[in-house]
């Protein structure tokens, strides 16, 4: 079976087993007919004729090495040429694929290398026949070699090699990808005029609205014109369109442009508008600090004091704590707002407060509270110090404050007598 397999793989595809086979019942009725193996004979004599007095010259030996060498290399050449161009194309690839690879990872300088090898191969081996899997990377590696030079910052030398990939007519995604760098390369254009490249931006943005890269480009427009409105509108669709780690990083930049514009509606006094923007970026990110304290923030102007501490209290820090601790020294009953913001942190200046008011027994209660809570063991030496300091009592003082330093550096207490 594995000899019948083999025969019918040869039979696909090499041609000359077919005419082998062809042939057979023609030499066997060749092989019948006498007359005809006379003419094979009388054939046969003439190329013996010929061959002899050639191979008794130098010059017809000479000739006759030449012949063959020539055929044997034509015949090298026929047979060969399929796969040395094949050979070439698949090392273009590996340069498209080096290239992309350097490209992603902001290696632009060896991504521009990569490309241009591909595009140089191109030049001797016609990569459209030779790569049939992938027929347009000649015109996708000068597209690619556009878009480097977009980001070194050279529009006059992407323009170039755009004109060279329109040559090609590359099809529907590259082309795609052409229009979009063409009008950035407009646009960033140091010495074309600013209404042309605004002109090309926009008619690429209205046939391609989705495009990341030119969202960018108009966000900075915004940005340098000052509407933010229409900044803060493209950056929510780059957000939404983005995947990955780029999706993060759009995100990061939404919540900086939505922090700005509610800091913006605050300090002009429309804290509703700041209020409903700030409740919209936490959409982005729950727990995003900046939002929640500056939400906190609005709603402590807007005199509601329990919602300001229900936003500080999903985001428990220093700045939230800071807020609430100066709530604390506002307030004669601290126990409503430890409901709403329980974090042990906010007992210690609880209890700073309450050895400055001579509270000293509660102060005691409260930190031992915080102990039980799990605060910071060092932060509860410090304030124990100070309230041992208060009571005149310095040599529990010193005590703790040393406990507290030795905790800080990873260390422990030794006992009386102990090295």
């Amino acid at each position: 079976m594995r000899i019948w397999d083999t025969f019918k793989y040869m039979w696909r595809t090499k041609r000359w087993l077919k005419w082998c086979i062809y042939a057979l019942p023609i030499l066997a009725v060749l092989v019948l007919l006498g007359p005809a193996l006379g003419v094979v004979n009388q054939i046969l004599k003439l190329v013996v004729g010929f061959l002899v007095p050639l191979m008794k010259s130098p010059g017809g030996r000479f000739l006759l090495i030449n012949l063959v060498l020539l055929i044997v290399i034509v015949l090298l050449y026929w047979k060969g040429r399929a796969r040395l161009k094949s050979v070439f194309a698949y090392v273009a690839m590996r340069h498209f694929l080096h290239g992309m690879q350097f490209l992603s990872g902001g290696f632009v300088h060896r991504a521009v290398r990569s490309f241009r090898k591909v595009v140089r191969i191109n030049r001797f081996v016609s990569l459209e026949t030779s790569l049939p899997a992938y027929p347009e990377i000649a015109a996708d590696a000068r597209v690619r070699l556009a878009m480097c030079y977009i980001r070194l910052g050279e529009a006059d030398r992407a323009l170039r090699w755009l004109e060279l990939a329109k040559k090609d007519k590359p099809p529907g995604h590259v082309m795609k990808m052409l229009r979009e760098l063409r009008a950035l390369s407009y646009y960033y254009h140091p010495t074309l005029a600013r209404e042309t490249g605004e002109k090309e931006l926009a008619e690429a943005h209205r046939r391609d609205p989705d495009n990341i890269r030119l969202n960018r480009a108009l966000v900075e427009k915004a940005e340098a014109e000052g509407d933010d409105d229409v900044a803060l509108d493209l950056l929510r669709r780059i957000h939404a369109m983005a995947e990955g780690r780029d999706r993060e990083r759009e995100a990061r930049r939404l919540l900086e442009s939505y922090h700005a514009r509610a800091e913006a509606f605050v300090k002009s006094g429309e804290l509703s508008r700041a209020r409903s923007l700030l409740r919209e970026g936490r959409k982005v990110a729950r727990r995003s600090e900046p939002i929640q304290l500056l939400l906190g923030d609005i709603e402590l102007k807007r005199k509601s004091e329990n919602a300001a501490i229900t936003a500080w209290s999903r985001v428990p820090g220093p700045g939230a704590r800071s807020r609430v601790s100066t709530l604390l020294t506002s307030t004669e009953d601290p126990r409503e707002i430890l409901k709403q913001y329980p974090q042990p942190d906010l007992l210690l200046d609880l209890a700073m407060r309450l050895i400055e008011q001579g509270a000293h027994e509660q102060a005691t209660r409260t930190l031992e509270k915080a102990l039980e809570m799990g605060a910071d063991e060092v932060e509860v030496k410090k304030v124990l110090g100070d309230l041992a300091v208060a009571t005149e009592d310095s040599s529990r003082a010193r005590m703790y404050y040393l406990q507290a330093i030795t905790r800080m550096f990873g260390g422990k207490m030794l006992a009386a007598g102990e090295e």
